[in-house]
């Protein structure tokens, strides 16, 4: 997953943040799968019919340095360029991933 984002964002040349990942939902719901959204060899979990994932890249401009603002949520990168960030949630299937959190009208980009 994570060589796949990165290639398709430096296409267009943007920069990865890797301090974020995407993650698995279970009964609980972060639940020890790590989605990374660059390419790292450390991270090739083969994916399984039933998993249930985010994935959830961040893409900026600039550099990849960043800070956390005092709300401890907001992360905006050191050079103040242009950033954004989209999450999915979607379950693996027999025959790829269904999408759980499109919008209406967004089109599922995972089918042809």
């Amino acid at each position: 997953i994570g060589r796949v984002i990165e290639a398709y964002a430096k296409r267009f040349g943007y920069n990865v943040v890797r301090d974020f990942t995407g993650h698995g939902v279970g009964p609980t719901f972060h639940n020890g799968l790590i989605v990374v959204h660059h390419d790292e060899e450390a991270y090739n979990t083969v994916l399984e019919p039933g998993m249930t994932l985010t994935i959830e890249p961040m893409f900026n401009l600039g550099s990849l340095d960043y800070t956390i603002w005092d709300d401890d949520w907001t992360v905006q990168n050191t050079d103040h360029r242009w950033t954004a960030q989209w999450e999915h949630t979607m379950v693996v299937t027999e025959d790829g991933v269904d999408v759980l959190t499109l919008r209406e009208g967004e089109k599922d980009q995972t089918k042809k």
